[in-house]
């Protein structure tokens, strides 16, 4: 959700407008490369997922491919309907895991992407939490180059210090996945 990660992957990429995904959720299920958990849509019943919808071009389609790992845990599926905070409905691309582990967690660098996309998007407060408030893992590879992106991404985008987000007493004491 938050458009500087994405132009980053797809230059193209522009902002069209907040949506909603009848009869699904997100979690963090999705197995990452780095083995920690990504963000998943699944369907369930009387719930709602928010997100961002962008307009990219299709010449940026395989590097969001790539970027999404099309090859490794998520389908590219192009036939997603969601309705647009204008109350248009949209038929858009999206990306669903064909499987799901629910014992995974993302770290909390990946975490604060979405919440900072999340925030960026103007999506609300009590989704906002929602998001915060889930459980979350310690990246114990500090030089890991998807970290490291989403740490510059992260402070170019107003978060300097991830931690702030989720308030976490004695953040500056825990340096192994801080910026």
């Amino acid at each position: 959700m938050l458009a500087l990660r994405l132009q980053k992957r797809c230059p193209s990429a522009v902002f069209a407008e907040t949506a909603s995904a009848e009869g699904y959720a997100v979690n963090f299920s999705k197995l990452g490369r780095d083995v920690s958990g990504k963000g998943a849509l699944f369907e369930k019943q009387n719930c709602t997922a928010l997100g961002v919808v962008f307009e990219i071009s299709k010449s940026d389609l395989k590097s969001l491919d790539k970027a999404e790992g099309v090859w490794f845990g998520y389908d590219r599926r192009e036939d997603f309907e969601v309705v647009t905070n204008s109350g248009k409905t949209l038929v858009t691309t999206t990306y669903l895991p064909p499987k799901m582990d629910v014992n995974l967690k993302p770290f909390g660098w990946y975490l604060a992407l979405v919440v900072a996309g999340a925030i960026e998007n103007g999506l609300p407060q009590d989704y906002i939490e929602k998001l915060k408030s889930t459980p979350y893992e310690t990246d114990e590879t500090p030089d890991r180059p998807s970290r490291l992106d989403a740490l510059d991404t992260l402070k170019s985008t107003g978060y300097p210090n991830w931690r702030e987000m989720f308030e976490i007493p004695n953040a500056a004491c825990d340096k192994s996945d801080g910026s």
